[in-house]
């Protein structure tokens, strides 16, 4: 279960696509750290992937997934290239 308050932004856009066809895929940029936003997506059962720049905070990411029983990949890039 995520342990952290989930942003407002991230409600409404379940609220929007739980009325939708859309698939349960997600790609979150920037998207490591020890509250992994992308952890969320993965909770409700989307396809969660990531891309991070800093090993430092993939690990972080990494360690919340195994933690709390989350399935999401993190690879390292930067999307600006």
């Amino acid at each position: 279960m995520v342990t952290f308050t989930i942003p407002q932004e991230i409600e409404r856009f379940f609220e929007f696509t739980e009325k939708s066809d859309f698939e349960k895929k997600i790609l979150d940029c920037g998207a490591g750290g020890s509250e992994p936003k992308i952890a969320v997506f993965s909770e409700r059962g989307y396809e969660a992937h990531g891309v991070e720049i800093s090993d430092t905070q993939i690990e972080r990411a990494q360690k919340y997934a195994e933690e709390n029983n989350l399935d999401y990949k993190i690879i390292k890039a930067d999307i600006r290239e």
